[in-house]
């Protein structure tokens, strides 16, 4: 049982996604020991995490580790390990911060130096909002185990959201350190480089170099990011149509997408109907999430409809999951932003990006000042000022 349960935290800390593999060591090391609360753990963590993020939003997993959860707490209810997964199970099941951090902070007394619960901390308080803390928190965990990849992973990418570039490498360089330079870290570089320093001609370079090791094919999303920032949308085409592995609907929209922005609107509208019929039967499934509403109404926007892509939007404002989540609640303000051009509204897109540019978040002033999709709105006064006050995000010193 021990040996499964370690070689489930081996495929665990793995780039690839191993999640059904490592489902499969627990429950086998559950069954040689009914008793192993340690495997009980980990399997909670991975349901929970399923549920929360979506991979499989069945209550069936809710149920599972509910149960686990209750055996752990008549095997060990005074164990810190019951106390982390119980953490575990209020946060991701939950979106219970409070009594997340409370039980891992019960845990953290028995266990003063467990990376996991440094880990655990630092995941909830970034979606609290409070990213200091959780940088603190992410970097301690990573101190205590420099050789886990995922630890160094959350903290380049929370990094990263905090706009911090210089961490963003440190611990970019420390990802390679233990994984090697793949291809995933390595495409990275390129785009951490666009996003520091606001110039294609810095990152060019960087794409040179990791088309030269692991040739043009490896590189598409890069040479894709490149094109698009260079307003070559003939080859942003053609490279959606190479790719042969990528998810359908993201490949109907960015074919959307480039079409509408090389002015080709009958194909661009061909392919936005499309998406608005893949987008209806996905909020009859789902009418309470946003990512649903969002799609919508971009297909509805992009098929012409904008009076029914006003009305969606207006509802996504309305929705509050949009502000309760300090992480996915940041990731839709640039997309409202995006829809607000679709609908012949500058002036709200310019709201949302300023609000997106004022909180942690993916988007930066790098790719307010080169996407071609901000384009229209670069004559107007508040896109200026919107610039100025935020040009503090870049690093031109800092390459990746």
């Amino acid at each position: 049982a021990w040996d499964l349960y370690v070689k489930s935290g081996i495929l665990s800390g793995q780039v690839d996604d191993n999640r059904d593999t490592v489902i499969v060591l627990l429950e086998n090391a559950i069954e040689l020991d009914p008793e192993f609360i340690l495997a009980y753990g980990r399997l909670i963590a991975i349901y929970t995490n399923e549920y929360f993020n979506g991979y499989d939003p069945d209550e069936k997993l809710l149920d599972k580790a509910r149960h686990y959860l209750n055996l752990m707490g008549k095997l060990a209810s005074d164990s810190p390990d019951y106390h982390l997964a119980k953490g575990f199970f209020h946060y991701y099941s939950e979106r219970d911060y409070d009594a997340a951090m409370a039980e891992f902070g019960i845990a953290r007394i028995r266990q003063p130096n467990n990376s996991e619960l440094f880990w655990a901390m630092g995941l909830v308080k970034r979606r609290m909002g409070d990213w200091v803390e959780s940088m603190e928190y992410f970097e301690q965990a990573v101190n205590l185990d420099p050789r886990s990849f995922k630890k160094s992973r959350l903290t380049a990418e929370t990094a990263q959201l905090i706009r911090d570039w210089r961490k963003s490498r440190k611990y970019l360089e420390q990802m390679a350190m233990i994984i090697g330079p793949i291809p995933q870290l390595l495409e990275l570089r390129y785009f951490l480089t666009i996003s520091s320093t606001g110039s294609l001609e810095a990152a060019e370079p960087v794409l040179g170099e990791l088309i030269e090791q692991f040739g043009s094919d490896e590189m598409a999303p890069a040479r894709e990011m490149q094109a698009y920032l260079s307003r070559d949308f003939k080859t942003c085409l053609e490279l959606v149509d190479l790719d042969v592995e990528g998810v359908p609907e993201e490949k109907l929209e960015a074919k959307a997408f480039y079409f509408k922005l090389n002015g080709q609107l009958d194909s661009s509208r061909f392919y936005y109907k499309q998406l608005l019929d893949i987008a209806s039967h996905a909020l009859k499934r789902d009418p309470g999430h946003w990512l649903n509403w969002l799609g919508y109404a971009k297909a509805q926007a992009g098929s012409g409809d904008i009076p029914g892509a006003q009305i969606s939007a207006r509802k996504l404002i309305a929705m509050t999951e949009i502000t309760s989540d300090a992480v996915s609640g940041n990731m839709l303000w640039d997309e409202l932003a995006s829809l607000f051009i679709m609908v012949g509204e500058p002036d709200r897109a310019l709201k949302f990006l300023d609000e997106t540019l004022a909180a942690p978040g993916e988007f930066c002033v790098a790719l307010l000042m080169l996407e071609p999709e901000y384009d229209s709105l670069r004559n107007f006064p508040e896109y200026s000022r919107i610039l100025k006050r935020h040009t503090h995000q870049l690093q031109p010193d800092i390459i990746f």
